[in-house]
């Protein structure tokens, strides 16, 4: 009985994971424009990076030492994963927070990242630990970034995020917006629609 009931939680929480995701690219991220590959390499050049878990916070690094707010405090990839680490443990799980507000999204985010990566690498389904490995995780050096922890950035570091999302032959830009970028600083990032991030540097 006990292995049947496992089983039924199971299923509910990758139901839920399936409609979470169909969900996140209505909230968390708004698809404002669709580019052709000519288009994109016309406006951009990929910069690459070690691609070896670390490829997100290695992009912010060099994105933000764009920045003229940084100036020669440009936090280093480590130092950012670290940063959402801390915004994690720092962060209310018990407030209802408004909904469409990036806040409310990366509760959500918090809640689920655990069913997107629990699932293969902390086999936990514990309805009340979920949510708490991610957190945990994201600590420790080449652990996978998640669309919350980009997110997370945005939030940090005061700045709107262009995500450009590869999807077959064609390029979706969906921006992430920070309701604290006073300064107006937009950030170019490119996903490959998987599971790996890269800077981009404008041609412009």
């Amino acid at each position: 009985m006990f292995f049947i009931y496992s089983l039924l939680k199971i299923e509910i929480l990758l139901r839920f994971y399936v409609l979470w995701h169909l969900i996140l690219n209505v909230m968390m991220t708004e698809v404002i424009d669709i580019l052709t590959e000519e288009e994109f390499v016309t406006m951009f050049e990929i910069v690459p990076n070690s691609a070896n878990g670390n490829c997100f916070f290695e992009s912010m690094e060099y994105l933000l030492s764009n920045l003229v707010d940084f100036g020669d405090n440009i936090p280093s990839h480590e130092e950012i994963r670290f940063m959402v680490g801390e915004f994690y443990r720092d962060f209310d799980m018990a407030i209802d927070y408004p909904e469409h507000t990036i806040e409310y999204n990366i509760k959500m985010g918090i809640m689920f990242d655990d069913i997107d990566n629990g699932v293969e690498h902390t086999k936990s389904y514990n309805l009340d630990e979920i949510g708490i490995h991610h957190v945990y995780n994201i600590y420790q050096n080449y652990v996978w970034a998640s669309m919350t922890d980009v997110l997370v950035c945005a939030v940090l570091f005061n700045v709107n995020i262009n995500l450009y999302k590869k999807i077959g032959d064609m390029y979706y830009l969906e921006q992430i917006k920070s309701q604290y970028s006073s300064n107006g600083f937009t950030i170019d990032l490119y996903y490959n629609g998987i599971n790996h991030f890269e800077a981009l540097k404008s041609n412009f």
